[in-house]
């Protein structure tokens, strides 16, 4: 039969090489639960930036669509402008090769 002390020291180095283990694995966890909580926090923030870049985006669109609006209709009113005007010109000028005159 073996030594009280000697099994003693097997079951002591048992436990401790156990106790050893259940801490590495422990850690390895910790480990990977930080390492992913930060990979996720990561994406979330990278997500928000995007979403907000996309709302000031959309502004931007917008205020972009009502310049082109009001720059459509200027344009069609500086159309109507020169049509007078030059209807007007090609009038007068016809009037004058005619002969008549202003009184």
């Amino acid at each position: 039969m073996l030594p009280i002390s000697v099994f003693d020291k097997n079951f002591a180095f048992k436990i401790k090489n156990n106790n050893q283990n259940i801490n590495l694995i422990g850690r390895v966890k910790v480990k990977v639960l930080v390492v992913t909580a930060i990979i996720i926090l990561v994406v979330l923030a990278t997500q928000m930036v995007f979403a907000a870049s996309l709302a000031t985006d959309g502004q931007k669109i917008s205020q972009i669509d009502q310049e082109i609006e009001k720059l459509e209709i200027e344009n069609i009113n500086l159309k109507v402008q020169i049509t007078q005007q030059s209807s007007f010109k090609t009038l007068k000028e016809k009037a004058k090769t005619l002969g008549f005159e202003k009184n």
